[in-house]
This record gives structure tokens, C-alpha cells and sequence, in this order.
């Protein structure tokens, strides 16, 4: 039989790295249904870091994040992060969640459809009104923080 101080559910980003944190002062365990650790969205969504996503108070913690993930001291010998970028689109009916979202970012290029189907040519012009680009954007080595 095993005690610990936290049991910790999931062994995503969140979990590992809330784990990693308190295990310097706590037994933690980490539960894991999964073969390997970071199977499910940590995989998929966590892979890349968006400065301007969520509210203001999530963009603020973002902006507060960035030291850590470029010299992860502790965790890897290099930054976690890599250049990737990130487009939006939108339909017509969904401008106003784009101008939105464009509302306090930084960083972020407004772009015609045709602009946007001039970098990711598959896109086909007419399908979206809009777009919003966020070159900046770079991709999280998920696999080497966990």
C-alpha cells in the first residue's frame, strides 16, 4: 500500500507540472489511465503557446510564462519553444468573435482570404471572411517539459 501527500488525476501539462511543483515539499502521485503521460490534449492543444489567448487575465499570465518556457531551467538545457505561427479564420458570421479575440492581442496581422490562402494554399477562397495571423506563435516541445 502506497500514501501520498497529493494525488494528482491526469497526467497532462496541468497535472505534471502542478506534480512537479509541489513534490519538493509533498509525496505526490500521479494517476495516469493512459500508457504514457501527455496522450490527450496535452499532445494536441498544449503543443503550442498563444500569447493572446484567453481573457486579459490569461493573457497576462501568458505573457508572465514566456521566461520559463524560452530557458527552462530545471526542466531542459534549452528553450521549449520552437517558430511555428498560428492563423484564425472566420466565417462572415463569426467576425465579431475574431475582431474580439483581435481586441487587446499583440502581435496579431489581420488578413484578407486571399492573403491567408497565400500561405496555407489548400484553404479555399470563399469559405472564410477573414483571418488573423500570429506569427510569433511557436510550438511547445510538449514531450521534453513532461
Amino acid at each position: 500500500m502506497q500514501t501520498a501527500d497529493i494525488l494528482i488525476i491526469g497526467g497532462g501539462m496541468a497535472g505534471i507540472s502542478a506534480g512537479a511543483m509541489m513534490a519538493a515539499e509533498a509525496k505526490v502521485h500521479v494517476l495516469e489511465a493512459e500508457p504514457v503521460t501527455g496522450y490527450h490534449s496535452t499532445g494536441r492543444s498544449a503543443a503550442i503557446f498563444i500569447r493572446n489567448y484567453g481573457n486579459a487575465t490569461l493573457r497576462a499570465l501568458n505573457a508572465l510564462s514566456v521566461g520559463f518556457f524560452e530557458t527552462p531551467e530545471g526542466v531542459s538545457d534549452r528553450s521549449l519553444l520552437t517558430p511555428r505561427g498560428e492563423l484564425l479564420l472566420a466565417r462572415e458570421d463569426e467576425l465579431d468573435v475574431l475582431r474580439d479575440y483581435a481586441d487587446g492581442a499583440e502581435g496579431l496581422e489581420h488578413l484578407t482570404p486571399s492573403a491567408a490562402a497565400g500561405l496555407v494554399p489548400i484553404l479555399r477562397d470563399g469559405v472564410f471572411a477573414a483571418a488573423n495571423l500570429e506569427r510569433a506563435a511557436p510550438a511547445i516541445h510538449v514531450d521534453r517539459m513532461l
